[in-house]
């Protein structure tokens, strides 16, 4: 749970194991009393952030990220399926509404397991 700029940002679960080639959904949940437009980036790892983008080679045709109106409730996920090994990482999203306030969820820590690893 963290809040810059007046923006809570709740994000679940807090660590999550999967197994390589699953899929995966990543979610966070804010206050959007007025159903305002909000901007939902999706970031992985620490320092040097990656904007989680569906174009990425890397995750092109295997990312999938909420939509308007969900975001519009409050709600913003992101599915990532045939997990890879190398997805493992810290995922945070960022929240902000209106260009005014913003917010940042305290992450999950994803790691992926090798399939026939017990």
């Amino acid at each position: 749970l963290s809040s810059l700029d007046g923006l809570t940002v709740s994000q679940e679960p807090g660590s999550l194991n999967a197994t390589a080639g699953e899929n995966v959904t990543l979610s966070c949940t804010f206050q959007n009393t007025n159903g305002s437009r909000a901007n939902v980036l999706w970031f992985r790892g620490s320092g040097e952030d990656v904007v989680l983008d569906s174009n990425h080679p890397f995750y092109r045709g295997r990312l999938y990220v909420s939509r308007l109106d969900e975001h519009r409730q409050g709600k913003a996920t992101l599915t990532l399926s045939k997990l890879d090994k190398r997805d493992s990482g810290l995922y945070h999203c960022c929240i902000e509404i209106q260009n005014e306030m913003t917010g940042m969820g305290g992450g999950t820590d994803l790691r992926v397991m090798r399939r026939n690893q017990s």
